[in-house]
């Protein structure tokens, strides 16, 4: 694919790895909602500062005699929208040079490091690797940051699988993939187009017969998963499989019930029909288990409806990317951090601090999330700790009390159980 920002033509990723720019990543203006590009430390529009205004402004100066360059004491009051913006091009090349050239040794060092590694790895059977390094959040977190020298990597048989997902867990899977599936002892891996089952100690892997690249559902008999945008079902008993409906994203909502979108827009399928819940595509969609109600963004908005379609309420809160609903309860994230809101009472909590979370899942232990540079963390509700789980992270799933990964390029898959155990499997 080639890269929005700097042209860089290279495999799918979600992260340029020459200018670091993300793809399909937009941000806007939280005055007046002017679309932020990539590294731009104003509003191009209204002046104000944007997330990028910790950093060098690294693509485009602004200067307008309308607008002033004290933002300190920008106000709602000061706006002055549809003006003439100039642009200083010949610093805009020299700055973009100098950050390509940055980006480009970073590139070149980590591949270095990347080689090193690898020769060390030649000599293990499963796994057995000391990760040197400790990343420090940013100080944007308000909470406590857990320090520790390396991340222990460990043997395949040290990891096994505590506990169960619950309703919100599964939503958050879904929301990334669906690549792991846990049904009573049973885990099932929906990975590099093969389903595997395994049990929760991990002692073996059986092959299956479907191909499945995710969205992995298992209830009674059957075997609910994707492949190639096709959500298809394998009968267990008699062995056969059948096509169900194309699929972008999909979320099981129990009783053989499915919430999917498929490009033309939201439905319902129920007792093998396809019901239409909403005639627009939207890629953010979730379900309340306890209230059977269906929530999705329409036109900057959060709307809940019932199975039926009926309209119910309008949530005006800003959503970025993904969010889960719990007893009435939204979780979302925003520049702040993720929140909680209260559909009966309006009240927003903020959950995590942290200005550059990129996505998330709500856990019985806390928040499992990755940020901008595909760093994985864990921030648990018992003493608001946050420990680092990885870097270069392409994906993740939770699934009991471990956390299931892999990395950019998709082929290194590892369970971690947050703290300091780490493993690999199916590389």
């Amino acid at each position: 694919m080639k890269c929005d920002n700097c042209g860089n033509v290279y495999k799918n990723n979600l992260k340029c790895p020459l200018c670091g720019y993300h793809q399909a990543k937009i941000y806007h203006c939280s005055v007046c909602d002017t679309v932020i590009h990539f590294g731009q430390s104003h509003c191009p529009k209204c002046g104000s500062p944007t997330r990028y205004n910790k950093q060098e402004d690294i693509s485009k100066k602004y200067s307008s005699k309308f607008i002033s360059t004290d933002y300190s004491k920008h106000s709602r009051s000061t706006h002055v929208y549809k003006q003439q913006e100039m642009y200083d091009y010949k610093s805009s090349d020299n700055e973009i040079k100098q950050r390509l050239e940055e980006a480009r040794k970073k590139i070149l060092n980590y591949r270095a490091k990347s080689v090193k590694s690898k020769v060390s790895l030649e000599k293990r059977n499963l796994l057995k690797l000391v990760i040197g390094g400790f990343v420090i959040l940013s100080a944007a977190f308000s909470f406590f940051t857990t320090e520790r020298l390396d991340i222990e990597m460990v043997e395949l048989d040290r990891i096994e699988v505590n506990g169960n997902n619950n309703d919100l867990m599964m939503a958050g899977n879904f929301q990334h993939g669906g690549l792991v599936y846990q049904n009573s002892d049973d885990i099932y891996l929906g990975i590099n187009y093969q389903l595997n089952k395994t049990d929760s100690s991990f002692s073996g892997f059986y092959n299956m017969t479907p191909e499945s690249d995710g969205n992995v559902y298992v209830e009674g008999n059957y075997i609910y998963y994707s492949s190639f945008e096709s959500y298809r079902r394998y009968d267990i008993n008699a062995e056969e499989e059948i096509g169900l409906f194309n699929v972008e994203k999909v979320l099981p909502i129990k009783n053989h019930r499915f919430l999917y979108t498929d490009g033309t827009g939201l439905y319902l399928y129920e007792n093998e029909e396809s019901k239409q819940l909403a005639d627009y595509n939207t890629s953010v969609f979730t379900f309340d288990f306890k209230n059977e109600l269906v929530y999705f963004e329409k036109d900057g908005v959060i709307r809940s409806v019932d199975l039926r379609g009926m309209f119910i309420n309008d949530y005006n809160i800003c959503v970025f990317n993904n969010l889960y609903v719990d007893d009435g309860v939204i979780y979302y994230y925003d520049f702040d951090g993720v929140k909680s809101y209260a559909t009966d009472t309006n009240n927003i909590w903020l959950y995590v601090e942290d200005d550059d979370i990129y996505n998330f899942i709500v856990t019985d232990q806390g928040v499992v999330y990755t940020n901008t540079d595909n760093e994985l963390y864990y921030y648990f509700n018992d003493g608001g700790e946050v420990y680092f789980i990885g870097d270069d992270v392409f994906n993740f799933n939770v699934i009991g009390d471990k956390v299931i990964y892999c990395d950019n390029e998709g082929y290194s898959w590892f369970i971690s159980d947050g703290y300091e155990l780490v493993s690999e499997f199916l590389e």
